[in-house]
C-alpha cells in the first residue's frame, strides 16, 4: 500500500464554497482555502485509479487534477451533490471502452435509482440557492426518499401529466393535493394526490431541460417528499396524535 494517494477534488458543503451570493466573511474571503468545490476525492494505488463520488462539480475537479482513467466508482450516499455529476463518467466510458463499475452503499441502491442508470442516460442538474433568498417555489434539499415507478403518460393540450405509483417506505412519505414533491430533482406541484400514486403537470419547458422527455410508463424515479410535511407528521407522531413512526 505504499503507492496509496488520496487527492482532495473537493472539500466544500453541498453547495460549494462560496455560495453563490454569500457575502458572508468565509465566501468573501481571498484565501485559496476557501474556494473549495463540492467534497469529491480519487484514490490511487498504483495503476488504479478510484473516484468517490460523482459530484455536480466533477468536470472541473478532473480538469483540475486529472487521472488517466477511472476503474471502479464508489458512491457514499444518494444527495444530489454526490451523484449528480455521474453523467460526466461518458468521457472516461469513451477513452476506455467498457464498463466502469460503480459500487453504493446499501441506502443509496435502495432508496434511489442510481443502479438503474446506464451510460448516456440523462440526468437533472439545478443550481442550490441560499436558504435566505426568495423563494419561488418549493423547498427540495436534494435527498433521495424512495423511489416510484411512472405508470401513465398523457398528452394535453401540448403539456403532459405523468402518473406515478410507490409504496410508501415510510408513513410520512405522503403528498398533498397542490402540495410539493420532488420527482428525480425536479420540484412539481402534486395533483390527483392519492395514498399511493400522485400526478405531476409538466410544461414544455421543463419537458425539454429535463429528463421527464425519456420518462415512459414502467421508468423508476427519485422522489424527495416535502420536507415541511415531514417534520410535521413527526411531531404529531411523538405526541400520539397520528400512528406510526
Amino acid at each position: 500500500m505504499s503507492g496509496l494517494k488520496i487527492t482532495f477534488l473537493g472539500t466544500g458543503t453541498s453547495q460549494g464554497v462560496p455560495l453563490i451570493n454569500c457575502d458572508c466573511a468565509v465566501c468573501t474571503s481571498t484565501d485559496s482555502r476557501n474556494k473549495r468545490l463540492r467534497t469529491s476525492i480519487t484514490i490511487t494505488n498504483g495503476d488504479t485509479f478510484i473516484l468517490i463520488d460523482t459530484t455536480p462539480d466533477m468536470r472541473q475537479q478532473l480538469l483540475r487534477h486529472p487521472v488517466p482513467r477511472i476503474d471502479a466508482v464508489l458512491f457514499t450516499h444518494a444527495h444530489a451533490d454526490h451523484i449528480y455529476g455521474i453523467d460526466d463518467l461518458r468521457r472516461f466510458n469513451i477513452l476506455q471502452r467498457k464498463r466502469i463499475p460503480v459500487y453504493g452503499i446499501k441506502e443509496t441502491l435502495i432508496k434511489s435509482n442510481l443502479g438503474l442508470l446506464k451510460v448516456g442516460d440523462k440526468v437533472n442538474l439545478e443550481r442550490s440557492m441560499k436558504i435566505n433568498d426568495r423563494l419561488d417555489g418549493h423547498l427540495v434539499q436534494g435527498h433521495v426518499d424512495q423511489t416510484a415507478v411512472c405508470t401513465e403518460v398523457r398528452e394535453a393540450e401540448g403539456s403532459w401529466y405523468y402518473r406515478f405509483e410507490y409504496e410508501p417506505a415510510r408513513d410520512d412519505y405522503i403528498t398533498v393535493e397542490k402540495g410539493s414533491v420532488s420527482v428525480n430533482g425536479v420540484s412539481l406541484t402534486v395533483v390527483n394526490s392519492k395514498d399511493k400514486s400522485f400526478e405531476v403537470a409538466i410544461i414544455p419547458f421543463t419537458y425539454e431541460v429535463t429528463n421527464f422527455h425519456q420518462i415512459k410508463p414502467g421508468t423508476v424515479v427519485n422522489l424527495e417528499f416535502d420536507i415541511i410535511g415531514k417534520y410535521i407528521a413527526k411531531i404529531l407522531h411523538s405526541q400520539g396524535l397520528i400512528p406510526g413512526k
